[in-house]
């Protein structure tokens, strides 16, 4: 609950006429009530603040009343279907005296602060104070401190943050010194960045690791970098402090960005100020007798001065200021002139140093007192704690100094026009960039000097778009200077509107980015001469990819055809040998020639293998093979293949397991063409699998309903840059145990053709001495659900 005031209302009001004065001295709002709320005695501040007129205010209503008053005004931010718990809310809070200062913001725009006070005789005192002005103020710095960022960072400056053991832990903006490596900054102290021809100069960095240690601020150090190109910097810094008075590091800037940190750093620092004056408000009452010495003292003077009412009372202005300010000074004369004319005065303002040695500011508002009579009887008034709103109007001050200062050594130039789109300002370095005097463009808009440049199609754009008042960035056109030189100058700007909404003018950057445009023409000409060799090497390697296309139709073409009309003999070859071999047409009595004609057999069943692989593959290159399908049990094509195969592993001492899912579904696919795979498969396996070794088949349907179907064996295996190999034509991998059995080189690349006329896929991985796993993968959409 909110500290009750000393006095009751009894106390306070000696005479109704000295209790009006004190009201009508006072330049805020003031109301007290009864305990039951009902409303007693107002001030014109109040009445003002609310637009209450007399006869509403002389039937002393109650709190629910000229709440609902101000509602049917339609004064408050608040709804219709919400008023009604607002009400309720309010008038409990006054009720138990525990309402918290707050601020309440009108449909006008005012704002109000708002707090409660509890009386002895159960009665309650409200005070309204006008914080509309101080609201403005801090929106005006926060949109000034934007202004400020914006201009900052569309600069070329950087900072720098070190540790408390002098280690960088922030280096933003260093590309712009050429070349420095982020990691040969962060956790390294400045040193270790230097050239070791600077550090030959061990005095210099004596004296400022001295500062470094003693945590002093330095500034405009100069070193050099060791960087691609060793550059030299100039910085500066300040110690940071925790609040503590502790230690934790340095801050700086490199070249010009100091006035835009210091600035920052103000701004933020007002702005908190701001925000306390608005949270912690407080102001005073007083009192002066006929002989203008103090006779009352309320509220937080104590706070403020850091002196108590009893050492003030009794005392006049200049037995308490003669110590501290000139009197004689004219202000102070003006003041005292109005006090004995015993006219009001409002808002005078007054510096004071407390005897803690801090220094506050406050300003004093009076108006005198007289009897019916007309005798003069002394003032009364308020004064208002005015510390913060005056601490952040010299910061304001400051910043924009320190702007000012920013742009005179920024390595861009800064310009500024007012509201009639005319130039207003004009940094230093545009005069050394451009060679012009800065002062002949002063008071002349954009088209008076752009010399005709408004007829071309961008410059009519650019003039739009200021009379539009929008923002622009990296608007470009060409300048002529001394010496039929042409710079190309790039600006940005941004356009500043007061709280209002009214146009105030622009502020912004201009830039020289001859050298620049010069180093892009270059580029895009070295780029056209680039794209013209690609085009011309792709249009060469199109056409080779069409002749080599066209040749290896050709080439299948031809291995189909001549395998139809090799086919043809062979069978014959080995129709009669083996009509031979079984000595049909009577007994050969020579048994070597028996021998040979076994030999003829055995040569001619390789030679029709190998044309019927050869056919098989040509086949499926021009796309003339087409599958027989119906519905395929896995197991029995596995037992069907195996049963071929079988006697070659066990001959060669290699054993073959099987491991496949019970209950594996039907695949719909060509039978025959799937064990023609999986012989494949398994005749390599067998081939390059070494004595003792083993052969794996597993068969499942995987998380996706696809089937896997895979042969595994312990073979001698490959290295990854022979698989390419292995699954071209006729390539064949040099093993070491290949040479023993016979191979034509396309097992794998027409087993693969077959998978993928399924729409499967056939995957290798192997690995050197370790063995080979080939995978036959199905869709699922060829698997048959049960």
């Amino acid at each position: 609950m909110t500290k009750k005031p000393r006095l009751k209302i009894e106390e306070f009001t000696h005479t109704v006429g000295e209790f009006s004065a004190v009201m009508e001295a006072i330049d805020y709002g003031i109301l007290f009530m009864d305990s039951g709320l009902n409303m007693r005695i107002v001030n014109r501040a109040f009445q003002d603040m609310w637009g209450f007129p007399d006869d509403f205010v002389a039937r002393r209503p109650n709190m629910v009343e000229f709440l609902n008053f101000n509602r049917y005004n339609n004064i408050y931010k608040i709804s219709d279907e919400h008023f009604d718990d607002y009400v309720m809310r309010r008038v409990a809070e006054v009720r138990e005296g525990a309402i918290p200062a707050g601020e309440i913001e009108l449909v006008n725009g005012n704002v109000y602060r708002c707090q409660c006070f509890a009386l002895d005789d159960g009665g309650r005192m409200l005070t309204y104070v006008d914080i509309t002005e101080l609201k403005k103020q801090q929106k005006d710095l926060r949109q000034s401190e934007e202004n400020f960022r914006t201009l900052s960072e569309i600069g070329n400056d950087w900072f720098w943050q070190t540790d408390s053991e002098h280690k960088f832990i922030t280096y933003k903006g260093y590309r712009a010194i050429g070349g420095l490596p982020e990691d040969g900054v962060l956790g390294a102290p400045r040193w270790e960045n230097a050239s070791r021809r600077d550090l030959m100069d061990t005095e210099k960095w004596e004296r400022h690791r001295a500062q470094l240690n003693a945590h002093e601020k330095f500034r405009n150090f100069e070193f050099q970098l060791k960087t691609d190109r060793p550059a030299w910097i100039s910085v500066s810094g300040d110690p940071i402090l925790d609040e503590n008075g502790d230690f934790q590091g340095h801050r700086g800037i490199a070249t010009v960005i100091t006035r835009r940190m210091q600035a920052e750093e103000e701004l933020r620092s007002s702005e908190a100020r701001f925000r306390d004056f608005a949270e912690n408000a407080a102001d005073w009452m007083w009192e002066l007798g006929p002989d203008l010495r103090f006779t009352y003292l309320t509220g937080n003077v104590e706070t403020v001065m850091g002196m108590k009412p009893e050492d003030i009372i009794g005392k006049n202005r200049q037995e308490i200021y003669k110590d501290v300010f000139n009197l004689d000074a004219p202000e102070w004369q003006r003041h005292f002139k109005t006090i004995a004319d015993h006219k009001p005065f409002r808002d005078f303002e007054l510096p004071w140093r407390r005897p803690d040695g801090q220094d506050v500011f406050y300003s004093l508002t009076g108006k005198p007192l007289f009897d019916e009579n007309g005798d003069f009887l002394g003032y009364r008034g308020v004064g208002r704690d005015i510390t913060k709103r005056t601490l952040a109007k010299k910061a304001q001050q400051e910043s924009e100094a320190k702007f000012k200062g920013f742009a005179t050594i920024s390595s861009d130039w800064f310009w500024e026009m007012d509201s009639d789109l005319r130039f207003s300002y004009f940094s230093p370095r545009n005069k050394e960039i451009t060679g012009f005097n800065p002062e002949l463009y002063l008071g002349k808009n954009r088209s008076e000097i752009s010399y005709g440049k408004k007829l071309d199609e961008n410059w009519r754009k650019h003039l739009a778009d200021l009379d539009a008042h929008r923002e622009f960035r990296n608007f470009e056109y060409d300048l002529k200077i001394a010496g039929d030189r042409i710079l190309t100058i790039s600006i940005s700007g941004n356009p500043v509107f007061g709280e209002n909404g009214l146009f105030k003018g622009y502020y912004g950057t201009g830039m020289d980015i001859s050298e620049r445009k010069q180093a892009e023409k270059e580029l895009a000409s070295h780029r056209d001469n680039l794209q013209e060799l690609v085009l011309e090497r792709t249009r060469e390697l199109i056409s080779a990819k069409e002749t080599a296309e066209s040749a290896n139709k050709a080439k299948s073409e031809f291995l189909a055809s001549m395998s139809h009309e090799l086919r043809t003999p062979l069978n014959a070859i080995i129709g009669f040998s083996d009509a031979i071999k079984g000595e049909v047409f009577g007994p050969i009595e020579n048994p070597k020639y028996l021998e040979y004609v076994g030999d003829i057999e055995s040569s001619g069943q390789h030679l029709l293998q190998l044309i019927n692989d050869i056919l098989d593959v040509s086949a499926i290159e021009v796309g003339k093979v087409e599958l027989s399908e119906e519905d395929v049990s896995i197991p029995d094509i596995v037992k069907s293949s195996l049963s071929f195969i079988q006697p070659r592993a066990e001959k060669g001492g290699m054993s073959i397991n099987l491991d496949m899912e019970p209950d594996l579904p039907l695949i719909k696919a060509d039978e025959r063409r799937l064990i023609q795979v999986l012989l494949n498969l398994l005749s390599n396996a067998v081939k390059f699998t070494p004595e003792g070794g083993s052969i794996l088949v597993t068969a499942n349907v995987n998380a996706q309903g696809n089937l896997d179907l895979c042969v595994t064996d312990t073979g001698v295996g490959m290295a990854q840059d022979e698989l390419p190999k292995a699954m071209s034509q006729f390539g064949q991998v040099d093993s070491g145990l290949d040479r023993k059995h016979e191979g034509t080189g396309l097992g794998l690349p027409l087993a693969r053709g077959l998978v993928e006329l399924h729409q499967g896929q056939l995957t290798i991985e192997s690995v050197k001495g370790k063995g080979t796993t080939v995978c036959v993968t199905l869709p699922s959409q060829r698997v048959i659900s049960s």
